[in-house]
């Protein structure tokens, strides 16, 4: 009877345990240019624009969703990527709701030497570099970044700073971590779970480039 009781705690505890939705969102296109496109996964929409900075000022730009990817020509004589060369490019992704973390950024026509810079957004809405690292020291072309931080937010920015910086944003997979939902538990199991005491786990998954 008393092994009983204990799956049905345990039972109990899991169907409160929150479920995560993965957002994945693609990219690519027919060439269609605009200054800005919206997309959606799992009732989640995601906005993204374009920016370029150059001398002290930053100028909204237009993106053209190409087949490998969303790229940018900030100037006349601009090469089809989002680059660092003469101006600085960015993509900025507004979320309609906060995203736990990015899981993860594809990009392409990659070089071994090219690096990607991601800003978010500070408790006093302030612009902050959160990371700046080489896309992959192993491939090159189309290229999947995974992150082993857990960067939360709803803002976000991805731009090339260096001259010789230059990629496609082809696209990119975040998580929602789903609040838990309270289930009833029969009158006598909490007198029997207050005598078990506490349970709990905490895991962490370790992700890594490829």
């Amino acid at each position: 009877m008393k092994s009983l009781a204990i799956a049905l705690i345990i039972s109990a505890a899991a169907a409160t345990a929150g479920s995560a939705k993965t957002l994945t969102y693609d990219f690519a296109g027919n060439g269609r240019t605009a200054f800005g496109f919206s997309f959606a996964s799992e009732g989640v929409t995601i906005d993204v624009t374009g920016l370029s900075y150059h001398a002290g000022s930053y100028r909204q730009e237009r993106l053209t969703q190409w087949d490998h990817g969303f790229g940018m020509s900030s100037y006349w004589g601009d090469s089809h990527l989002i680059d660092g060369y003469g101006k600085q490019e960015f993509v900025v992704l507004s979320f309609s709701e906060k995203v736990d973390r990015i899981d993860s950024l594809t990009f392409d026509y990659v070089d071994l030497h090219d690096s990607f810079c991601l800003y978010g957004l500070d408790a006093d809405n302030n612009a902050v570099r959160l990371k700046s690292t080489q896309i992959s020291d192993r491939k090159s072309g189309k290229v999947t970044y995974l992150f082993e931080e857990d960067y939360a937010g709803s803002y976000f920015g991805v731009g090339a700073l260096g001259e010789k910086d230059a990629f496609k944003l082809r696209g990119l997979t975040a998580t929602i971590e789903d609040a838990p939902s309270p289930v009833p538990l029969p009158a006598a199991l909490p007198l029997l779970a207050a005598g078990l005491g506490g349970l709990g786990a905490v895991s962490r998954r370790k992700r890594r480039s490829t």
